[in-house]
């Protein structure tokens, strides 16, 4: 476990992969013949049967949170965050299950807000003065980008108060939250995404944005383009028929065909972070794609050389590098709101107890800058730690995955590097 590097953990309760299969319905389906069909279409967010959040004794809900209460009583003493078993899209049945841990099990795990929650929620948890960070989440599954805004902007103007000189009251950690653009408009305390490895799967790399006066710049949104030369969905004509979610790749959107400038940001963080192009053996392979791109006969071609064009894992590095390094760029929390966002109108229901009632240590200054949690990598191959372990970068895990995908081995090498006692779990039901 000694190869696995991490600076925090932050523990996801898997609440996401509860509400798909119980909720959302999102399970694999069988035929008379045993074949796996296509998955169920999913249902419209917060529509579906919630009857399997269900807190009774005996119920199959009720021993998920207990399994999972017992777990991070057992990190009690570590600095390890973890998040609440939320209901998604039920803000009224997740105080339900928060007010479970909190009198069962005493303890506090950072509750999720989703976009279009109503505000009162927000409240409710502030007003306990228990809760020193809140998570918003929802995005891309619930609303479009400019809903969430309208919502995570009168959200940040209650959390950013002018009474506060519009600092926030609380940390807030938003969950699946990489664009450029929602980073930078709201004094976010940490948030997460598996960005970093699902662009590079399909061909794609970020990279800061190149001046020739001033360096690399974060303060202007990333270029964001393919570098594959292998046929991907994304490349194909009929890319949203095969369920691929992300940018569609057009010949304008590839490297062999994009403008100078893009060219030579990425020509210079690749030399930055000593990464070469990448090459193929045999040049007759290349045939035109769909897209008007060069793309190798995917039945024949051989990689000579790793690079950005020809290895998924090398991209992966590349983008975890542009997150990190934007991750640093970023000013000490808290810093004020944005003036975009900031607004003359005051909160309606805004009570200044509700700042004095919460611990001091809230607006104790984070040098590093916004934390990036990275999540998406699955085993020990393609984790942020094991591409480069001399970031140590934050890492978001999975209770829900726990026993697989080498969670535990690396949560277990986290608390030994920081001198805490490793974990092991039963086999059976407790």
């Amino acid at each position: 476990m000694s190869n696995i590097y991490s600076q925090s953990i932050f523990m996801d309760s898997g609440a996401y992969s509860l509400y798909g299969l119980h909720v959302g319905e999102t399970k694999d389906q069988k035929g008379q013949t045993g074949r796996t069909l296509d998955r169920v279409k999913r249902k419209r967010w917060g529509a579906g049967n919630y009857s399997f959040y269900d807190l009774s004794k005996g119920s199959e809900f009720r021993h998920y949170c207990d399994r999972y209460a017992a777990f991070l009583r057992r990190l009690g003493h570590t600095d390890v965050l973890f998040t609440t078993v939320d209901a998604i899209m039920n803000p009224e049945k997740s105080w339900e299950i928060q007010q479970y841990f909190v009198k069962e099990h005493g303890l506090y795990p950072v509750p999720v807000l989703h976009g279009g929650t109503p505000i009162n929620y927000l409240y409710r948890y502030l007003e306990t003065g228990k809760y020193p960070m809140i998570g918003f989440g929802g995005l891309w599954q619930i609303m479009r980008i400019p809903t969430y805004v309208r919502w995570a902007d009168e959200m940040f103007r209650h959390l950013c108060p002018s009474s506060n000189r519009y600092l926030p009251v609380a940390k807030v950690h938003g969950f699946a939250m990489t664009s450029w653009e929602l980073m930078t408009r709201w004094p976010w305390w940490s948030v997460d995404s598996a960005t970093w490895i699902k662009l590079a799967a399909y061909g794609w790399i970020v990279v800061p944005v190149w001046s020739k006066g001033t360096g690399f710049r974060h303060d202007v949104a990333p270029v964001q383009i393919n570098m594959s030369r292998k046929p991907t969905p994304r490349m194909t004509k009929f890319w949203w028929r095969e369920g691929v979610k992300g940018p569609r790749q057009t010949k304008d959107r590839h490297y062999d065909n994009s403008y100078e400038s893009a060219r030579e940001s990425v020509h210079r963080w690749l030399e930055h972070l000593h990464v070469s192009m990448g090459a193929f053996e045999g040049e007759e392979m290349i045939e035109e794609g769909l897209a008007g791109i060069p793309q190798l006969d995917p039945e024949n071609f051989q990689i000579s050389e790793e690079g950005a064009t020809s290895c998924f894992k090398v991209r992966a590095r590349v983008n975890l590098q542009y997150f990190k390094s934007f991750e640093l760029s970023r000013p000490p929390w808290p810093h004020e709101l944005s003036d975009e966002v900031k607004t003359y109108r005051k909160p309606t229901i805004f009570c200044d107890d509700i700042r004095h009632s919460l611990s001091g240590n809230l607006v104790s200054r984070q040098v590093s800058g916004m934390r990036i949690y990275f999540s998406g990598g699955r085993g020990l191959v393609c984790t942020p730690e094991a591409l480069t372990p001399e970031l140590e970068p934050h890492i978001m895990l999975t209770f829900h995955d726990i026993k697989s995908n080498g969670t535990l081995d690396r949560l277990n090498a986290y608390l030994e590097r920081k001198g805490h006692d490793t974990l092991k779990l039963k086999s059976k039901k407790s």
